[in-house]
């Protein structure tokens, strides 16, 4: 049987897109593979190495510019630099800015190559200055996503071809040889209420603040000319759009084409709007989770731009940069994102004024099924870190949680996500709630691939690590506000959960777990911060079991009270990555199969009798002899003169000496969890 996330052909024939007819990628799809939002853009943070005695950098993110085409968009994040734009059709040579009016830049050192990766920034402040933060975005051109486009213009109503496969949803034109506003048409602009010559009137202009407005008809189809279509856009003969020997450039963006995905029916962009109401967590419903957003009252207000790399953490300060300005970033509290669209923290002018009118362009978060567990766990020891000291490790891909313990001496096992931001962390052997204040803890939106992390306490012992990412099948992120109602609570595991750990984050509360094992179920909890078994209660999971979409939570107040705030961490069975199960003891060495050889093994007893949450990884060594291991629910240091497990070629052996840690002879019921 074809597991549900493994790779496989897309079927062409009978697919249907999300407006009718064949999906547009299916149209042009050569190879028959599936596409991912992670094949056709990338949110990329680094740091510069540049200036006069610096050097070039490559940026790898996975994107194939030479062989498809594409934008690369840079900006400076510590410093007021220009946004620099570069695309494949106009070269290496040449930049624009979305902050300035002018034409083509002519340039050696910002964007100096577009590889089958990525692509290389020479040595310009711009776009690499010395020991300063970069954020770059990368779109590649494809059918349902992104197109560019370059052409001359000729001062007459026409049609001008592109590749996009369905209409657009926005586009940017700016002119080349010479000082011009960006133009932006959206779709959800005023328009005259449908086709013909009102259609698509108004614009805005990307380095500019301003008010939609109309005046010359730019996008009309008066004069014998196509609206926008699934082949062609228009531009009247304006200078702005398509003066008679002008150059110019456009830039493309799909609208809810639903042609990406596992099963080839996902939408990865969406262009829409939403009025302002000035209040908080106003939810702006997109039907999935976002990675970048791009907001623009059509009043006079500034273009604000987020992204989930550089943060946009729940009840937290977000990273803002505005398109239209040079400035640096700021922090803000203004959005945040959740499982199926954004949400509006406060009344600021750039996203949530009362009765205000927004435009917006939103991206799917990245959602490929893993190949291996590397691309989604890792483990490492660091070396002593001194309070306020930052450790850094490259786990190798860019990670979501991070658990945190030193394994040396008694120190607790604290737990960090991307979706709470640097200032939160949570105790796994306490019911602490997060710390709050000003302090920067865990680092996530530093250069991709790296966690900065500054350990609380000091001291001389090391800290062992685990970094996990959001994949679907494997694990997932979620963050919730309690209602003191039952409620169900949208994830994007996208298999039926069989481990829900939850914890209220703004007051103490007890760790809650729920496990689809024959002892545990909707009716059943255990808590990871203590030694308890299986407990029979109705209020943590309202005697629901989750589903691939949602899991429920009861009126209990460690899951779900008015007021609380609740972090949520998923985890699914996936086949040569993740199992999570259920064994009896015997008292005698019992096999477990993963189909894989584990480099991380949980074992908690779940019947009869409690004990802890036991476990050992590949970094302090899963050993044919004694296993270095270490306990979720306690601060003790790692106990080292144990034999528990066992490694296999496909899986590991209990031990019959475990006892009643993981192999107490009267049949006890044990909850695993073994990752690649």
């Amino acid at each position: 049987m074809l597991d549900k996330f493994a790779k496989k052909e897309a079927p062409i024939q009978g697919m249907m897109g999300m407006g009718g007819g064949v999906p547009s990628r299916l149209l042009t799809l050569a190879s028959g593979t599936t596409t991912y939002v992670d094949d056709v853009f990338s949110t990329f943070l680094y740091k510069g190495t540049g200036g006069f005695y610096g050097s070039a950098q490559t940026i790898n993110n996975g994107i194939d510019l030479s062989g498809e085409g594409g934008l690369v968009w840079i900006k400076n994040r510590d410093s007021a630099q220009k946004h620099i734009l570069q695309d494949t059709a106009r070269g290496t040579g040449q930049y624009m800015s979305s902050n300035e009016t002018s034409g083509n830049g002519s340039t050696s050192q910002r964007v100096t190559a577009f590889n089958s990766n990525g692509f290389t920034v020479g040595t310009d402040d711009d776009v690499n200055k010395s020991g300063e933060d970069h954020c770059s975005w990368t779109f590649r051109k494809c059918p349902g996503f992104f197109d560019v486009v370059t052409y001359t213009g000729n001062g007459s109503h026409r049609d001008i071809s592109h590749s996009l496969g369905s209409e657009p949803g926005s586009i940017w034109i700016k002119r080349t040889d010479t000082s011009e506003s960006w133009i932006v048409y959206h779709r959800s602009l005023d328009s005259g209420g449908g086709s013909g010559a009102t259609a698509h009137f108004a614009k805005l202009e990307l380095e500019s603040d301003g008010a939609q407005y109309g005046g010359t008809l730019l996008w009309s189809t008066s004069g014998g000319g196509e609206d926008h279509t699934s082949t062609t856009f228009h531009v009247s003969g304006h200078g702005s759009v398509n003066s008679s020997g002008g150059t110019y450039v456009a830039y493309l963006f799909a609208h809810n084409d639903g042609s990406f995905g596992e099963d080839s029916d996902e939408a990865v962009i969406k262009c829409d709007s939403y009025t302002g109401s000035g209040s908080s967590e106003t939810t702006v419903d997109l039907g999935f989770e976002p990675q970048w957003v791009l907001i623009k009252g059509t009043d006079q207000v500034d273009w604000a731009l987020y992204d989930n790399m550089r943060g946009v953490p729940v009840g937290d300060g977000d990273k803002e940069l505005r398109v239209n300005q040079s400035s640096a970033e700021t922090n803000e509290n203004r959005i945040s994102f959740y499982s199926q669209g954004f949400r509006l923290q406060n009344a600021a002018a750039p996203t949530n004024t009362s009765g205000q009118e927004y435009i917006y362009i939103a991206i799917r978060r990245p959602h490929k099924p893993p190949e291996a567990g590397t691309e989604v766990f890792a483990a490492n020891l660091l070396s002593a870190s001194n309070n306020g000291i930052q450790n850094v490790w490259t786990p190798g891909f860019v990670p979501d949680a991070l658990f945190v313990k030193k394994h040396e001496t008694s120190d607790d096992m604290r737990v960090a996500a991307r979706m709470t931001g640097k200032k939160g962390f949570l105790v796994t052997n306490g019911n602490n709630a997060e710390p709050g204040g000003s302090t920067d803890y865990y680092h996530f939106d530093d250069p991709t691939n790296t966690i900065h992390q500054t350990y609380i306490g000091g001291g001389s012992d090391g800290t062992i690590n685990y970094a996990f990412k959001r994949a679907p099948g494997f694990f997932d992120v979620v963050a919730y506000n309690g209602s003191n109602s039952a409620q169900n609570i949208t994830h994007n595991l996208g298999v039926k959960p069989a481990l829900i750990i939850c914890k209220r984050r703004n007051s103490t509360g007890n760790w809650q777990v729920y496990a689809d094992v024959p002892a545990g179920g909707a009716t059943k909890y255990m808590m990871l911060d203590d030694t308890g078994i299986f407990n029979t209660n109705s209020n943590r999971w309202n005697n629901t079991e989750p589903t691939a979409t949602q899991f429920t939570v009861g009126t209990y107040s460690d899951v779900n009270t008015s007021g609380g705030t609740y972090l949520a961490y998923l985890f699914g069975n996936l086949d040569g990555i993740c199992k999570i199960g259920e064994y009896a003891g015997t008292g005698n060495d019992i096999t477990i199969d993963c189909g894989f050889n584990p480099r991380f093994i949980m074992i908690k007893v779940s019947t009869n009798s409690g004990n802890g949450w036991y476990i050992v990884d590949y970094v302090r060594g899963i050993n044919a002899g004694n296993d270095p291991w270490i306990r979720f629910n306690q601060s003790n240091a790692q106990i080292t003169n144990t034999d528990i497990v066992d490694p296999t070629s496909g899986g590991f052996i209990v031990q019959a000496g475990g006892g009643g840690r993981v192999n107490d002879a009267d049949g006890r019921k044990y909850l695993y969890m073994a990752i690649a």
